[in-house]
């Protein structure tokens, strides 16, 4: 097969296979997925993205995955396995975009960056010669998802993985609402330093409002006034400040401190930023 296939490089010197997983860390699932890639292509570069998705959050790990994904060469193969769904109908997808190939279940979780790049084929994973000998009914990131990502990078085509479908299961953030003069907006991630990141982004609010002025924000029946800032440091420290991101949504941060612990807001919760133009 090495002989037959040109790897999937696209300028790489390596072929490079992204792992995003809810896996964690104490436990051998990792491991036995690199295990797996690397038996079947030994040149393959593995690179984690991350590990501690918060268990089952498939919305989370969109999230992570879309943040993430093009920082990486073209060419690179993203694997993401947050599969509450593993066993049941749900499909194995590979999806090639304009730069990438993306594999994982077919459960909204590589959509929202596959659909960033601009999806080109979608690929059910069927064929047995990209799979293990032995197909698990609970480990699909070792017995699916990570040979067919090495087989792949191997240069395997994608069409002979499986038969093509133009649906697959999507997962959208919801949008906010501009009503008056309140943008209501969600939480959408909060971050290992406590960073409040919102659905809101930057351009659908940035000629509003102006750097330095105090933003009104309402949750959970409490209101307060945050400075607009852009960056961390221009308030003083533990104080609250709203800044764009570095992923172009809005973030509610604590200078040197937790805005999640700080202001009690978690995952989910709905807010109210007012702005007055």
């Amino acid at each position: 097969m090495n002989n037959i296939y040109k790897p999937y490089k696209r300028g790489l010197k390596k072929p490079i296979v992204t792992l995003t997983t809810d896996f964690g860390n104490k436990d051998p699932y990792v491991a036995c997925m690199k295990g797996v890639i690397l038996s079947i292509c030994p040149e393959a570069t593995i690179i984690d993205i991350t590990h501690d998705i918060s268990k089952f959050d498939i919305e989370e790990a969109a999230y992570i995955l879309y943040r993430a994904y093009s920082f990486f060469p073209p060419g690179t193969i993203h694997v993401c396995v947050v599969d509450p769904g593993v066993g049941t109908e749900r499909k194995p997808i590979a999806i090639k975009t304009r730069r990438y190939i993306f594999v994982g279940p077919d459960n909204g979780v590589l959509t929202i960056a596959a659909e960033d790049d601009g999806i080109e084929d979608i690929r059910v994973i069927e064929s047995r010669y990209v799979m293990l000998s032995e197909v698990s009914y609970t480990f699909h990131g070792r017995d699916i998802f990570a040979p067919a990502a090495a087989w792949i990078a191997l240069g395997y085509p994608l069409e002979m993985l499986g038969r093509s479908i133009d649906r697959i299961d999507v997962v959208k953030f919801d949008k906010p609402q501009i009503s008056g003069g309140k943008v209501i907006g969600r939480i959408i991630y909060v971050d290992s330093y406590g960073n409040l990141v919102t659905n809101i982004k930057w351009d659908l609010i940035k000629d509003r409002v102006t750097f330095g002025e105090k933003v009104r924000l309402y949750y959970m029946g409490n209101e307060v006034s945050i400075p607009l800032s852009r960056s961390y440091g221009e308030v003083p420290l533990g104080e609250l400040v709203l800044i764009p991101g570095s992923g172009g949504f809005m973030e509610i941060s604590v200078n040197m401190g937790n805005a999640s612990e700080k202001l009690g807001l978690k995952k989910g919760d709905q807010i109210y930023m007012e702005i007055n133009r």
